[in-house]
């Protein structure tokens, strides 16, 4: 993730771009030299991820050439006399996305993040019994694995109890090695849910 003021670059792209305002438009197919020219490549990014930013006149687009898979991608604008907006998550490559507003433009990141769905990996958690209890509820823990983990995302287990904090697995990187929580006694009749989650290695 990224920060950079922008006060004095907005008047040097003042005259450029403007029929994108608010639009989406492809990216030339010449190659990245191309995606280079519409601004600067954004860093640090995830391993296999080439995006490139752009300050326009009222507000500012981005434009990626590669997103490794179950990568998304957005712009955050941080305005000083309105609320902060944000272009929808896209892990489409090769359209220039831009965020204009009415307002004045403080400041801006390029924000990346692992995709919710898990898109790129193939991964499950299901719930265990730790402990039998006689009297009162039994320990449960959540065990997780992946058959395939996207290369620039890292996974976990959790166990959602009702009406208590949730468990976690370590966070993890490689396939087919199982992972388990600590054990934790539920204080209600529900059994706990399984989740998978999804992040970004450290980049």
């Amino acid at each position: 993730m990224r920060r950079r003021s922008i006060g004095t670059a907005v008047a040097g792209f003042a005259v450029v771009l403007g029929t994108l305002l608010g639009t989406q438009a492809p990216a030339s197919a010449d190659g990245p030299d191309d995606v280079v020219a519409l601004g600067e490549m954004v860093r640090p990014a995830p391993v296999g991820t080439q995006c490139y930013d752009r300050v326009l006149p009222d507000g500012v687009g981005f434009t990626c050439w590669a997103i490794d898979p179950g990568v998304q991608v957005r712009v955050y604008l941080d305005l000083e006399l309105a609320l902060d907006v944000a272009s929808p998550w896209t892990s489409e490559t090769g359209v220039f996305h831009t965020v204009t507003v009415g307002s004045t433009v403080r400041d801006y990141r390029v924000e990346f993040r692992a995709d919710p769905e898990g898109v790129g990996s193939s991964c499950s958690a299901w719930i265990v019994n730790t402990k039998d209890r006689s009297v009162g509820y039994d320990e449960h823990a959540v065990r997780a694995t992946c058959s395939t983990i996207a290369r620039a995302v890292k996974v976990r287990g959790g166990a959602d109890y009702t009406a208590q904090s949730d468990t976690h697995t370590p966070w993890f990187t490689a396939p087919g090695v199982e992972h388990q929580s600590p054990g934790q006694t539920r204080t209600v009749p529900a059994m706990p849910v399984a989740f998978v989650e999804y992040g970004l290695v450290d980049y």
